[in-house]
């Protein structure tokens, strides 16, 4: 598929990518991708601008759990069982399932950007979720947009399995309201969960510790709890769906790393660590949710909203855009990226496709100059039509010494031509948070809740 620079606005990067002055991430591409920069220059993506998703933040941790559980090959990482309650399973395979259950298991819960990537780590005795959550009140009431400003955040415990992190701000005349939904594994003794939050840091930690019971124990103590099981995969958002499809790929390349190439002889040279890591972290590149389409993709634009074409820009224009990358076919739907912007909160979306339906997208908060003309102009056009949409223009992208040329883009060789868009008027936002507030409040009166009580940090 079309890779491209995009680059990761997570705290922390697998090559410890650093911060320049201004507190701005330079971040990375991932792992996979082409090492070719935008415009010639990285683009930088001021963090917190876009907030965090919770499929990036699923990435992030499956990325992190391979990167750790590789060099170890099938051992542990470090410590011992804790009794029974761990499965007898490869430990990567245990880990990175758990992160899908954690995740996936409620996903249905989640909505919003959060300030912070949520990390995970299932250890054999506890589960541990972290996040770095500046400005909040812990404690506060979620459920009341009137309490928006005191900037409220709850963690709260619904039935037996789910955990439930809720925040909300008021930015001026506008709220932003968010929700995390994780599935707790079975056996786990929510009387003894542990929950700080600092407010001088933003870190918020909860630890939750497992019964000191047996297995058999655990479920004939919860066998009247059914297993909260996966829907469909066509009911899964695409990022989800996404690494769940590709977790079997990633997890046999693992395994059978070391084993003889097929068709080779013992004389055949044998994949070396590194070997392995590249191609493993190469996959996980193409699964990112940056190269997915937005979740409730295939919708069509609302009738009501109002999104007009800024012009024909060329790639240098908008090297210096607070932007944020997604690629494949994203590129050549029009519909994918107005979703794709709408879930960031920002205005603007542009796009350069292929001949064939992938390409380069961004959405973006504006451009470093707002009055600089389109290269190409707006009335002439720009480059290939939208696959989902024959009135809107998706810019072009003539990559032909990668085998992806495009022949409405033939000025020059790797030419690229981004077709920019910025959303007028949509549905209002505060709509959306309103009835995602209501969603989650809904769920906390359906079932028994428990909030946690939290320990001075």
């Amino acid at each position: 598929g079309a890779g491209w620079p995009f680059f990761d606005d997570a705290p922390e990067t697998a090559a410890g990518g650093g911060q320049d002055g201004a507190g701005v991430d330079q971040g990375e591409m991932p792992f996979g991708m082409p090492n070719v920069v935008f415009g010639g220059m990285p683009v930088m993506v001021v963090r917190g601008h876009f907030g965090f998703d919770p499929w990036e933040d699923l990435h992030h941790n499956v990325q992190r759990v391979v990167q750790n559980g590789l060099p170890a090959g099938d051992k542990a990482t470090g410590e011992e069982p804790g009794g029974v309650l761990v499965p007898a399973m490869n430990p990567l395979e245990a880990q990175l399932g758990s992160l899908l259950d954690a995740f996936s298991g409620q996903h249905a819960g989640h909505f919003g950007r959060a300030e912070g990537s949520f990390h995970v780590e299932d250890h054999n005795r506890s589960l541990t979720i972290t996040a770095n959550l500046p400005g909040y009140k812990f404690g506060g009431d979620t459920q009341n947009l009137n309490a928006a400003a005191e900037s409220p955040l709850a963690v709260q415990v619904i039935g037996k399995r789910s955990l439930v992190v809720k925040g909300m701000q008021q930015q001026g005349p506008l709220i932003k309201s968010w929700q995390r939904s994780f599935q707790l594994p079975k056996g786990m003794d929510l009387d003894h969960m542990d929950v700080t939050y600092s407010s001088a840091s933003g870190n918020l930690t909860v630890v939750v510790p497992r019964k000191n019971t047996t297995g058999a124990a655990t479920d004939k103590e919860e066998e009247e709890e059914e297993d909260g099981s996966f829907d469909e995969d066509d009911d899964l958002p695409p990022a989800l769906r996404a690494l769940r499809q590709g977790m079997p790929g990633i997890l046999g390349k693992v395994q059978d790393g070391g084993a003889p190439r097929r068709g080779g002889g013992f004389l055949m040279p044998q994949p070396t660590l590194p070997d392995i890591l590249g191609e493993v972290l190469g996959m996980m590149g193409q699964m990112h949710p940056r190269l997915q389409g937005p979740e409730g993709g295939g919708r069509p634009v609302p009738e009501d909203a109002e999104v007009n074409f800024v012009g024909c820009f060329a790639e240098a224009q908008l090297a210096k855009a607070d932007a944020k990358y997604y690629g494949k076919t994203n590129a050549a739907s029009f519909s994918d990226m107005y979703w794709h912007a709408e879930a960031d909160h920002v205005p603007y979306f542009a796009m350069s496709r292929h001949g064939a339906a992938l390409g380069h997208a961004f959405t973006a908060h504006g451009f470093a100059h707002e009055d600089e003309k389109p290269k190409w102009g707006i009335y002439d056009g720009c480059g290939s039509r939208c696959e989902d949409d024959g009135s809107r223009w998706c810019g072009c992208s003539n990559e032909a010494t990668r085998n992806l040329p495009n022949g409405d883009c033939l000025e020059s060789e790797e030419e690229k031509r981004f077709a920019v868009y910025k959303i007028v008027s949509a549905l209002p936002a505060a709509n959306e948070t309103a009835a995602a507030a209501e969603q989650g409040a809904n769920a906390s009166v359906a079932e028994q809740a428990a909030a946690a009580a939290p320990r001075p940090a």
